[in-house]
């Protein structure tokens, strides 16, 4: 059975390897630093602002999704960003998905939820389930340039 809890600090080496194999630094021209992603993992792990759920399976960590809350630039409320979002185990990915859009929708300062897409992500079919399962009701194309 999948296990969904929060992090804790027995948890962040693992959690820490996860989001990198999530990252794919094969596909993706950037420069990883473990150390920033550890920071990171600490930071959700502490945060009680943001959102984070983990899946773990016989102790194996096989899903998780991180949700940053920012202050909008222009407007009086806030944005949410998806930040981490992986999963190994089918179905997992969708319960996690869920869990952060409830929470989402329990915080009434969230306007906006940015969900940015993988490269490769079959992003057709994520934008079905997402409006369908979820609300999600507007999207966009974001222009990206990475300095090589």
């Amino acid at each position: 059975a999948v296990d969904y809890r929060r992090i804790n600090p027995e948890d962040i080496s693992h959690v820490t390897e996860f989001v990198i194999q999530g990252l794919r630094p094969d596909l993706y021209p950037l420069h990883l630093s473990q150390t920033k992603i550890r920071s990171a993992c600490e930071f959700f792990m502490k945060s009680q602002a943001d959102f984070h759920l983990a899946a773990f399976e016989g102790g194996k960590m096989v899903g998780g999704i991180a949700v940053h809350v920012a202050e909008m630039l222009w407007f009086q409320r806030s944005e949410a960003h998806v930040v981490m979002f992986f999963a190994t185990v089918p179905g997992v990915g969708f319960k996690l998905l869920r869990a952060a859009m409830q929470w989402v929708h329990g915080h009434i300062g969230i306007r906006r939820v940015l969900w940015p897409l993988e490269d490769d992500a079959p992003s057709q079919r994520m934008q079905r389930i997402a409006a369908r399962r979820f609300g999600f009701n507007r999207s966009q194309q974001v222009l990206l340039f990475y300095k090589e």
